[in-house]
């Protein structure tokens, strides 16, 4: 992530090498899904208000829940995320005096992009939540859909609106959890005339003014089947991502690390997101750590590698309720459908050993599955989070190969006390799928799977 604006000398969140860590804690509200009645058209309209007037939105509660629930808790403010700009865990809304930053205007693509919590394409709320993709809904204009990176369950905060025109490559890449209104009348509360599309015209409108010249002004949101305020509250758990802050004891082995000891121990399911400034201006994010289901919890953890004579940090633990990510490769077999590869019919089995730092990497040929290509394992890079991971292998006799994973279902929970039970086996995810032939390749997205060792 690149650098943010933000901070000061005596705000007791920053922490320097040479000092104990100082407590400062944001409370994040549970997210729990409102109960609301079915309507014709939406359960829950958005309404938009931005300098070339009110956008209305129809939302998609039935069809993706999970995305609709962040949009609103972040619009409103009742869960936190972390300031890109300041690296601290806040609940001041998302979008309320930010601009449409990146907008396409062209015969393949119409769009305006904002939510990045920076005002540019590199912020992000420090956390990710899963796709939904639904048959019903495509990009067949005038839509709201989240951004991402291109990987599976990569989105965040970041949205986007489109224009009058199809884009069919989105569909299935980017969730569509929201309809523009093709008839304002419609829209609890609003005195329109029948067949009024302002809504339409004033995206048009965002979308033709290029990048930073519109700005959210606030964003509300009608229950259509009461006409009132909609929230959401204490009903059904999403396991959408909760972000507090926290803070510890640093030690620093200069040139080598900076290693946060924590006041309890970092548990499963939890990522910890390290904020780092040099200048006490601007803001970068440096690489987190996971703890997946299947790891012990650790209470010290490494966040930098100590190369800077004087650094700042803060701190921010992100707790994926209901996460079936691994942090750990020991034991677990990995297969994933290389399809999407051209020319390429197969799958790729990556059998790890029980350390989870070596092992087997298999490439069975679907036309010629008697004779596979397959070598020992020489390298591993694993960056896992709540939702997903990138995993590096390396193996002699094949190219080095980057995986995309992206897991597509949720820890069961325990009826007695609702908390998650281990996931069952195997773990359906998605993958993009990347061959080093002296650049990244990225592919189309296919299946894969992870399964566990017998319990």
């Amino acid at each position: 992530m690149d650098a943010r604006r933000g901070g000061s000398l005596s705000d007791p969140c920053l922490q320097r090498h040479e000092s104990r860590a100082k407590s400062a804690r944001v409370k994040a509200h549970a997210l729990l899904l409102a109960a609301l009645t079915p309507a014709a058209n939406a359960d829950i309209f958005a309404h938009m208000e931005t300098t070339r007037g009110v956008v209305n939105i129809g939302l998609h509660l039935d069809e993706a829940p999970i995305s609709v629930a962040n949009f609103v808790t972040l619009a409103q403010g009742t869960r936190a995320r972390i300031d890109p700009r300041t690296g601290v865990a806040t609940n001041e809304p998302l979008y309320v005096n930010e601009t449409f930053f990146r907008t396409g205007n062209n015969d393949f693509s119409k769009f305006a992009q904002t939510g990045s919590g920076s005002g540019d394409n590199t912020g992000s709320p420090g956390f990710t939540i899963r796709d939904e993709f639904h048959p019903s809904l495509r990009h067949t204009g005038y839509t709201l859909s989240m951004a991402n990176t291109g990987a599976p369950n990569s989105g965040g905060g970041g949205i986007f609106i489109t224009g009058d025109i199809s884009i069919p490559t989105y569909d299935d890449l980017h969730t569509i959890f929201g309809t523009i209104s093709p008839d304002d009348s419609l829209v609890p509360g609003n005195p329109k005339e029948p067949g009024d599309s302002a809504s339409r015209l004033i995206v048009d409108q965002i979308i033709s003014a290029g990048d930073h010249q519109t700005t959210i002004i606030g964003i509300t949101f009608t229950d259509s089947s009461t006409g009132e305020s909609a929230e959401f509250e204490n009903e059904v758990s999403l396991g959408l991502p909760l972000v507090t802050s926290t803070t510890g004891s640093i030690s620093v082995t200069p040139g080598s690390s900076v290693d946060l000891q924590l006041p309890s121990p970092l548990t499963e399911r939890t990522d910890l997101v390290p904020m780092r400034t040099l200048d006490l201006s601007t803001w970068d994010e440096l690489s987190n750590t996971f703890i997946g289901f299947n790891s012990s919890p650790e209470s010290v953890v490494q966040v930098d590698t100590g190369q800077e004579s004087s650094s700042f940090y803060r701190f921010s633990k992100i707790e994926y309720p209901l996460s079936v990510s691994p942090s750990s490769l020991a034991d677990l077999t990995l297969t994933v459908d290389a399809s999407a590869m051209a020319g390429l019919n197969g799958d790729y089995v990556a059998e790890f050993d029980s350390a989870g730092t070596g092992g087997t990497l298999t490439l069975i040929y679907d036309s010629d599955m008697e004779n596979p290509l397959s070598g020992p394992i020489t390298e591993i890079y694993h960056f896992p989070g709540g939702n997903g991971a990138t995993l590096i292998i390396v193996a002699t006799g094949l190219r080095p190969i980057r995986f995309e994973l992206g897991y597509d279902a949720y820890c069961p929970t325990n009826p007695v006390d609702n908390t998650p039970l281990p996931p069952a086996s195997p773990i359906p995810c998605r993958h993009r799928l990347s061959l080093w032939y002296g650049f990244w390749d990225i592919r189309g997205l296919s299946d894969a799977s992870i399964t566990l060792p017998p319990s």
